[in-house]
């Protein structure tokens, strides 16, 4: 069992997260009527009010969308029905409130991706973590 918990603190270090279920984004400006910049970047969440479950009843993807509109930027950060991933950020569904605006979007599936722009984890990191399980797997529990 400690060997175990070992292993989870290890996939957390190296940013390893392994979810089921439900997931839980970063949620803030999500009514487009009132777009402020409390969660633009560089963004400083409120865990207690902002990192919030996404609905149990369908798949959900966290979103960060970039929008650019009247000389300003503003950021949106949500959980979004998977369903959803290709209409969101389609140009005619801002034009009628947000003529002109530049929208970007980012979409992720584990908790609290949506913090910041998502990359790609280095491969030499992602090599790491997995030699990391490998070294842990193989020498058996820790404490006996």
């Amino acid at each position: 069992m400690p060997g175990n918990i070992l292993l989870w603190i290890i996939l957390g270090f190296f940013g390893l997260e392994i979810t089921e279920g439900q997931i839980s984004c970063y949620q803030c400006n999500v009514d487009k009527a009132r777009l402020s910049n409390d969660c633009s970047d560089p963004y400083v969440p409120s865990p207690l009010h902002h990192l919030l479950p996404c609905p149990e009843t369908e798949p959900h993807h966290c979103l960060k969308a970039a929008i650019f509109y009247n000389n300003h930027h503003f950021t949106v950060r949500a959980c979004m029905p998977s369903r959803s991933l290709d209409t969101y950020c389609a140009a005619d569904k801002f034009a009628s409130s947000f003529s002109g605006a530049e929208i970007s979007c980012y979409y992720c599936e584990y908790d609290a991706c949506n913090h910041s722009t998502p990359r790609v984890k280095p491969a030499g990191e992602l090599a790491l973590g997995l030699f990391a399980i490998v070294v842990l797997k193989s020498a058996g529990p820790i404490i006996g």
